[in-house]
């Protein structure tokens, strides 16, 4: 039996997820930041379930989290964990793009690094969760581009080194879902510049309520993503989800076709 880590399993894709890979014969370790989250775990009393506390923002719950799994056989590293910043640069506090990149990719990078071991040991896998958003920004979210882009990026060189060890690398990209997403976008300051009023967090929330009903709803399209990702039959790396995926792939297409080269 496979044992795949999973973060942030207290709702959205991470509970669904964890939900499929039990009843796919996997064991999951799953982590939340908070106990009082486990209220939430439907599958706390799976036989193949094991819970642990896992707080992205600490450098010290991570490495405490790693040291818990001294004895486990991990497969697989799948990053879900995190949250999105809203509102135009100019007005997001400093402060929240720093803890928004130590949650986002700082911490994960150092979850993964040090799970690296035991995931070549197994020859497994290791899946991080970035958005559409990671392949194309727009106004207002360009901070948690910017995190995305990160995990990108490191994803596509990750994935060239670990093809010695035969340890597959995958990203996948959900568009939006109809998830508590967007109730835990952090918000700009309520003073709003009023140059950028139109890309405000409160404007982009409000936005995203209004249209939920355009978003998708099926959760288990992100689970089909996960196992094209597991299946290392397969040379998945980049796996769009959601009916905006052509959209998107096609607008960073003609960004690319429309640069400027010079040689």
């Amino acid at each position: 039996m496979k044992t795949i880590i999973i973060t942030g399993i207290s709702s959205g894709f991470g509970n669904h997820i964890t939900t499929k890979l039990l009843n796919d014969g996997y064991r999951v370790i799953g982590t939340i930041r908070n106990i009082s989250d486990k209220n939430n775990l439907e599958f706390i009393d799976h036989q193949n379930f094991k819970l642990a506390l896992l707080d992205l923002s600490s450098k010290e719950s991570v490495e405490n989290f790693v040291s818990s799994t001294s004895n486990e056989e991990v497969y697989s590293l799948i990053n879900n964990a995190g949250y999105a910043i809203a509102g135009s640069l100019e007005e997001v506090e400093f402060n929240d793009i720093q803890t928004g990149f130590t949650v986002n990719v700082l911490h994960p990078i150092l979850l993964t690094q040090l799970l690296l071991p035991k995931i070549r040991d197994q020859k497994g896998v290791i899946v991080n969760i970035s958005s559409l958003l990671g392949i194309k920004s727009q106004a207002g979210l360009g901070v948690y581009s910017s995190f995305k882009f990160a995990i990108e990026g490191l994803s596509e060189s990750l994935k060239l080194e670990m093809e010695k060890f035969d340890v597959k690398v995958a990203l996948i990209e959900p568009g939006p879902f109809q998830t508590n997403f967007v109730n835990r976008i952090s918000e700009t300051p309520d003073s709003v510049l009023e140059d950028y009023k139109n890309n405000s967090a409160t404007k982009l929330k409000e936005l995203y309520l209004e249209n939920n009903h355009n978003r998708e709803s099926n959760l288990d399209l992100i689970y089909e993503a996960v196992v094209a990702a597991l299946d290392k039959s397969q040379n998945d790396f980049r796996i769009m989800v959601g009916k905006y995926s052509d959209t998107m792939r096609s607008k960073k297409i003609d960004d690319l076709k429309s640069a400027k080269i010079i040689n």
